[in-house]
């Protein structure tokens, strides 16, 4: 998934503009896509590892450390997400 986020012409065509608006340099556009490459890359991982361990769904992960009403978030953020996608 991060790296199709990261991986798209239409991203680095997104990316490019908002900083070379800011009058950055190609350098440091190309710095920032790549760090945000790496923060997303672990974000992602931080959320899978807990379901490699113990073979469960983020679903369920999310209902036992937040509990039924409090994974509504999540679940509205990612359906939002997956709107924009």
């Amino acid at each position: 998934m991060w790296s199709n986020d990261i991986q798209s012409l239409f991203g680095y065509t997104l990316a490019a503009t908002l900083f070379i608006s800011y009058g950055l340099s190609g350098w440091a556009v190309l710095a920032g896509i790549v760090l945000a490459g790496f923060i997303v890359m672990g974000l992602v991982q931080l959320t899978g590892k807990p379901s490699v361990k113990y073979g469960v769904p983020f679903p369920v992960m999310a209902r036992s450390s937040m509990g039924v009403r409090g994974a509504n978030f999540p679940a509205v953020v990612r359906g939002i997400v997956a709107i924009f996608w």
